[in-house]
């Protein structure tokens, strides 16, 4: 269950470390087009040459793939869900759970709706902090932060990695890494909320409902017992700060969307980005991209 109290609360302490984000990227971003590329989704592919048959090309690409369209249903699904807050307060909420002989019946199935209720928000605890665009895009945002380039080629590999590509765990090991260099108090949110234990418990479904618990079944020898017993109350904190997240995350980019239009209106509606490639070859060199009124989105095309 959602409720505005809580949501409330964590986007007041919240909010003023995405502002902080946003004027650190500004600053310390190696180029001052990175951030654009962050919110464009600047990526290199390996395509096959028109001018050299049989040989393969580096190709830059600016702009939504498949991924931002599986972000989009995710967004879809979980703005639907956030429609379904309510304006109880939580304390009071839990005061209905205290033990009632002549209530027992009613209190039995509170258990059971607010159990099942807890298993869809997995679903979307799942979508957040396993979507490729959210994690990309916010470990874009973590190399900014620290003064490193904006990575052209990074990819989320499965198996056998490509060239600059690295398995999920690392992207994620690397983001909490940078952001406890470069903003340390966002980090502690994100350790607080993201827990690879719980994830991992969610997606294999290892886990039970007991009573106002949920007792994680993928423990393994010498690992603490308080990962793996969470009680409803530590769920709500762990939910309400991911959904807090995720909200500031799309307010973060419509922010800096505006600010790139905004400035771009000096310089004829254009700005210069720099593409930085390692692999094949070190290879660096600029390129222009325009935007347009309204839609404020962004091309290597001139609007005509």
């Amino acid at each position: 269950m959602l409720f505005k109290e809580i949501l409330d609360e964590r986007y007041a302490a919240l909010s003023p470390l995405f502002d902080e984000l946003f004027n650190l990227a500004l600053k310390r971003q190696t180029h001052s087009g990175d951030l654009l590329l962050a919110l464009e989704n600047g990526f290199l592919t390996e395509e096959p040459d028109p001018d050299h048959a049989g040989t393969v090309k580096m190709f830059y690409n600016i702009g939504p793939n498949m991924e931002y369209h599986c972000e989009t249903a995710n967004h879809n699904f979980i703005r639907q869900y956030i429609r379904s807050v309510v304006d109880m307060p939580y304390e009071e909420y839990k005061k209905l759970h205290e033990y009632c002989d002549e209530r027992q019946e009613e209190i039995d199935e509170l258990q059971f709706v607010e159990s099942n209720t807890i298993q869809v928000e997995m679903l979307i605890y799942m979508k957040i902090w396993e979507g490729e665009t959210f994690l990309k895009k916010i470990y874009q945002l973590s190399r900014l932060i620290t003064g490193q380039d904006y990575d052209w080629h990074l990819k989320i590999s499965f198996g056998k990695a490509e060239a600059g590509s690295m398995p999920r765990h690392q992207l994620i090991r690397e983001l909490k890494a940078n952001l406890e260099k470069g903003l340390p108090a966002l980090n502690e949110v994100f350790e607080r909320v993201h827990r690879s234990e719980l994830r991992n418990a969610i997606a294999h479904s290892q886990y039970a409902m007991l009573g106002r618990n949920i007792i994680l079944d993928n423990q393994r020898p010498g690992q603490p017992d308080e990962k793996f017993h969470l009680t409803f109350d530590q769920w709500v904190d762990i939910f309400h700060g991911t959904l807090t997240i995720f909200t500031l995350y799309e307010m973060f980019f419509q922010r800096v969307r505006e600010h790139h239009y905004q400035v771009s209106k000096e310089f004829h509606y254009k700005k210069e980005v720099r593409v930085n490639r390692r692999f094949p070859e070190v290879k660096q060199f600029h390129i222009v991209l325009y935007t347009r009124e309204h839609f404020k989105d962004w091309s290597p095309y001139p609007n005509r």
